[in-house]
């Protein structure tokens, strides 16, 4: 490991990683929300589903160890 300081590069990819997971979280929380709230079925739980599929798929690109909801 290096102590010396990170590339403006490696700080910039730092920070946009930092703030992809903050609104990954910030969607998965809401939209949990919205599913306990709504009980959704048929076509709208399939919205529900995409919505937390995309966010895993997001998270991982961000190098993100969360598993997908259900």
């Amino acid at each position: 490991m290096s102590d010396s300081r990170p590339s403006d590069a490696e700080s910039a990819r730092r920070l946009l990683v930092h703030d992809m997971r903050n609104a990954i979280g910030a969607i998965r929380t809401a939209t949990e929300l919205l599913q306990r709230r709504y009980r959704p079925e048929g076509r709208d739980l399939r919205l529900i589903e995409v919505i937390f599929s995309e966010l895993a798929r997001l998270d991982a690109l961000a190098g993100g160890d969360h598993p997908p909801k259900p």
